[in-house]
């Protein structure tokens, strides 16, 4: 798993490697805990619980995963055909974030599920941008207002900005 340690490790004598492996130990140990605490111990790991989330008007599925008032609630948003129309035109993390206000319990829920698949996105997004801006011929050392261009979802209009400059007039 740890070439590069294990290559290190046959050629120096004088390094202790219980110190090492003690240490990869307390930091697998430690990333764990941050794993646990990021990622909640109440979102089940089998995919079709999530199915009322991606479809809130499919009652009979939702009956396994949802109690009390969430049941309830959406039992209310499967009635509500203006509802059903704003689901229709939205994404789903929209729709959820529109209906907060009426369906608080289920919003809640359905947006602490959807999150940590966003922000793991956006992560990985963030890296990958991070590794196409720093490689040999671009080492430099402050990528924030680049990182900004790379990952903005807002495109930018070259030629509105080159109207906007004049052009050197030669001489």
């Amino acid at each position: 798993m740890f070439p590069t340690l294990d290559e290190y490790l046959s050629n120096n004598d004088s390094v202790n490697v219980d110190l090492i492996i003690l240490d990869v130990k307390r930091h697998l140990i430690s990333l764990a805990e941050h794993f646990d605490k990021y990622f909640s111990k109440d979102i089940p790991d089998n995919i079709e619980n999530f199915d009322w989330i991606r479809n809130p008007f499919n009652v009979e599925i939702a009956d396994r995963m949802l109690t009390g008032n969430k049941l309830e609630e959406l039992d209310e948003i499967s009635c509500d055909r203006s509802v059903k129309i704003s689901f229709m035109q939205q994404q789903v993390s929209k729709f959820w974030l529109t209906v907060a206000f009426k369906f608080p319990l289920l919003s809640r829920k359905a947006v602490k599920i959807l999150l940590s698949f966003a922000t793991t996105y956006l992560c990985e997004a963030g890296f990958a941008a991070l590794t196409n801006l720093k490689n040999k011929c671009r080492s430099r050392l402050a990528p924030e207002s680049d990182l900004r261009v790379c990952l903005s979802v807002i495109s930018p209009r070259i030629d509105s900005l080159c109207k906007a400059k004049q052009a050197h007039p030669s001489h």
